[in-house]
C-alpha cells in the first residue's frame, strides 16, 4: 500500500534530538518567551513554521489571533522563533500518521487553488524526482506535498528541507527546484500557505495537545 510504505519511509526511527514532543518542548521555550500566555503545543509549532517562512510577520497574522501576532511582530529575530533544520528534520522525518487522519486533515489544503498550482508544477518541472521509487511513493502522500510547499517557502535550507520532506531532490532537477522555490515566493498565497502550515501543526499536535 502507497501509504503505509511511505509512512513507513517518513518514520525512518527517532531523531537523536528526540520524539517530536521533546522537539515541540524545545521550541516552547523559544518560542514563549515572546508571548504574554501559554500555548498549546499545536500553537508553538504553528508560530514556529511560519516563523521559518518568507514574510513571516504577514503569515503570523493569518495563523494566529490578533494580540499574540502582534506581540510577535515586535520580535527583530523572527529566526529564533523559527524551527531549525534540525528540528525540522528531527520532526518530519519521524512523522507518523494514519492514511485516515493524514486525508482528513489535508483535504481542505489539497484543494485550494494555488495549492493545486504548485502541486502541477512541482510535478512537471521536477519530473526525475518524481521517477524515483522512495521519492514517488512519498509524493503520493498528500501530507508530504503540504510538507514540500510548506518546505519551499522556507527562508533558509530550502533545499535541505525539500530532502527531508520527501527523501531528496536528484541532481538534474536542483535548478529546477530553485525556479519553483523562486516562483512560489513571487506570488506568495499568505492563504495556502497558512492553512498548510495549520495542517501540519495537526498533523504533529492532534487536538492541540
Amino acid at each position: 500500500m502507497v501509504v503505509a510504505d511511505t509512512i513507513t519511509y517518513l518514520a525512518g526511527g527517532l531523531s537523536s534530538m528526540g520524539t517530536h514532543r521533546d522537539i515541540v518542548k524545545q521550541i516552547r521555550g523559544r518560542v514563549e518567551k515572546k508571548v504574554s500566555r501559554c500555548l498549546t503545543d499545536a500553537e508553538v509549532l504553528t508560530i514556529a513554521l511560519a516563523a521559518s517562512c518568507h514574510a513571516p510577520v504577514n503569515l503570523l497574522e493569518g495563523v494566529c489571533n490578533r494580540q499574540i501576532a502582534r506581540e510577535l511582530s515586535r520580535d527583530d529575530n523572527m529566526k529564533d522563533t523559527a524551527v531549525s533544520l534540525k528540528e525540522f528534520q528531527g520532526l518530519f522525518s519521524t512523522l507518523r500518521t494514519t492514511g485516515v487522519r493524514v486525508e482528513e486533515c489535508v483535504s481542505c489544503t489539497i484543494e485550494n487553488h494555488a495549492f493545486k498550482k504548485f502541486v502541477s508544477s512541482f510535478e512537471s518541472d521536477l519530473k526525475c524526482t518524481l521517477m524515483e521509487r522512495d521519492q514517488k511513493l512519498a509524493w503520493a502522500v498528500p501530507a508530504v506535498r503540504v510538507l514540500v510547499y510548506v518546505a519551499l517557502h522556507s527562508e533558509v535550507d530550502t533545499e535541505e528541507r525539500v530532502n527531508c520532506s520527501i527523501g531528496g531532490v536528484v541532481r538534474a532537477d536542483t535548478r529546477r527546484l530553485e525556479d519553483v522555490r523562486a516562483s512560489l515566493e513571487d506570488a506568495m498565497d499568505i492563504y495556502s500557505l497558512g492553512a498548510s502550515v495549520l495542517t501540519l501543526s495537526q498533523l504533529m499536535c492532534p487536538g492541540g495537545q
